[in-house]
């Protein structure tokens, strides 16, 4: 008798932390669906305030520099450039590659899609850089489309795979996102819209891998 109620005891409680870490991964879900959806409004009124603006913001900044806050900017627009996002992302693998595998491919490949969207985009889409179209100063000087930003497509691609594989640097590397889009538009390489287009593409890319990897024959553990 003794052994039926101990065995019995053993199986409420093992239905109870089944259903603590569902809850648990429910209230995960909604929190990442809505800040999901919190990202794409504060998206879409940056893009609808660029597209009255675009000019008078850019002008803004060009005309309000200073040498100290012009070195972070240059810097933190450095670290988004491919070839450090290179090296980022394979230091990010690496770290990955310990219990959390399943995010390396989609880390790549959020990466690799945004960034071939943005280069079709700017072959398509020729928009003159700030700089050259408003007269201001350029700190950073490119040749390509300004129309999206590269750089802010490299930094929001991989948000989705961080948001779940790093829930505790999150917020750290979205402020980082932050300020390299920022340093777009104060260094007169971008326009508002630029940057928030480019955000919002690689975004979505972004969460689309990671909502359906596990649906990719390749991905799925064998």
């Amino acid at each position: 008798m003794q052994e039926i109620k101990k065995s019995y005891l053993n199986i409420l409680l093992f239905f109870q932390r089944k259903k603590q870490n569902i809850s648990v991964k429910v209230q995960n879900k909604y929190n990442m669906k809505k800040r999901d959806l919190v990202f794409y409004i504060i998206g879409v009124v940056l893009i609808i305030i660029g597209l009255f603006y675009d000019a008078q913001i850019s002008r803004f900044f060009a005309e309000n520099r200073a040498s100290i806050i012009n070195s972070v900017m240059i810097f933190a627009s450095f670290l988004a450039n491919w070839y450090i996002w290179i090296f980022i992302a394979l230091i990010l693998s690496l770290i990955l590659w310990k219990g959390k595998k399943q995010f390396i491919a989609p880390l790549w490949l959020s990466v690799i899609i945004g960034q071939a969207v943005v280069f079709i985009l700017k072959l398509i889409i020729i928009r003159e850089r700030p700089y050259d179209a408003l007269g201001i100063i350029g700190l950073d000087i490119h040749s390509d489309s300004s129309f999206p930003s590269g750089h802010a497509a490299a930094v929001f691609s991989i948000l989705p795979v961080i948001e779940r594989a790093f829930k505790k640097t999150y917020l750290i590397f979205l402020l980082f996102a932050c300020l390299v889009v920022l340093s777009r538009i104060y260094l007169g390489a971008h326009y508002l819209t630029d940057v928030a287009t480019g955000a919002l593409i690689a975004y979505t890319i972004g969460l689309i891998v990671v909502e359906y990897k596990d649906k990719i024959v390749f991905w799925k553990k064998k």
